[in-house]
Formats: structure tokens, sequence, C-alpha cells
């Protein structure tokens, strides 16, 4: 009689363990998710680069690090940068 092998129910996955703590992981699932914060961050530059005034993204990742001339860090931290964040956090 040939017995089953018992294989997970869903594909590879990855496991983290630390102090009383398991967690397995599908590769499948982190792939997506790498990709879906990878796409999430380019759109997300992509909001505050563009409109009436565009900005380079160079430009808005100088904003972002706390750099920055007067002008592009007021449209940037104050008008288009909460909106975004409004926006990741509905949606």
């Amino acid at each position: 009689m040939k017995v089953p092998s018992r294989r997970p129910p869903y594909g590879r996955a990855v496991r983290l363990f630390g102090d009383g703590l398991s967690v397995r992981l599908g590769v499948r699932s982190l792939v997506v998710c790498a990709l879906v914060t990878v796409a999430i961050a380019v759109l997300g530059l992509t909001a505050l680069s563009v409109g009436d005034y565009p900005i380079p993204f160079a430009d808005v990742l100088d904003v972002l690090a706390g750099g920055g001339n007067g002008g592009d860090r007021f449209i940037v931290a104050d008008l288009r940068l909460p909106r975004v964040v409004c926006a990741l956090l509905i949606g």
C-alpha cells in the first residue's frame, strides 16, 4: 500500500521562528505583498510630484528627507502629503 505524501496545502512556504513564535508565510504571498508595496510607493511619489506645479522626483525625495526649498516643502509637505496619506489610509 502506497502512503500519500504529506505536503502543505499551499505551495512553498517560509518559516519564521522566534521565542515561542512560529509563523508560516507562503512565498507567493510574500512576493505579491512586496510588489503591491512597491506599486503603492511609486504611485504615492507620483501623486506627490504631479499637479499644477510639477515637482521632479528628486526634489520630492529631498523634501521627504527634510531638505528642499521653501516652496517645494510647502507644496509637498503641507498640500500634497496629507492628501496622499489620507488616500492610503482610506483606500
